[in-house]
């Protein structure tokens, strides 16, 4: 008896999840043979080469961002190295007066 229940509901449960997919389908031919729209499989196809199309645009952009990263780090790492260049310069400049002075002084 239990068994029974058990399996009524189950089959009534299944019932509830497969006649949903199979009224969609049935507008889906509606609308086909209504409307004149393509086959399903066409508009699958149509799909498909909308989402390869919008992934091409996602690897571009991507690309495209990554390509600006580098530019930004080589940007920074040149103004830092010209400012340690501009650094050292002055220091030996400074360490020059530096000796020339000691040099006036000592005389």
């Amino acid at each position: 008896m239990r068994l029974q229940k058990e399996s009524k509901e189950l089959g009534t449960q299944a019932e509830s999840r497969i006649q949903p997919g199979v009224a969609n389908r049935k507008l889906v031919f509606r609308l086909i043979r209504h409307e004149g729209l393509s086959h399903p499989r066409a508009i699958y196809q149509q799909r498909a080469a909308a989402e390869q199309t919008r992934f091409g645009l996602l690897v571009a952009e991507k690309t495209q961002a990554h390509a600006n990263v580098m530019r930004a780090r080589r940007v920074a790492k040149s103004t830092f190295h010209q400012g340690e260049m501009e650094r050292r310069r002055m220091k030996e400049d400074l360490e020059e007066q530096l000796q020339r002075h000691c040099e006036v002084l000592s005389f």
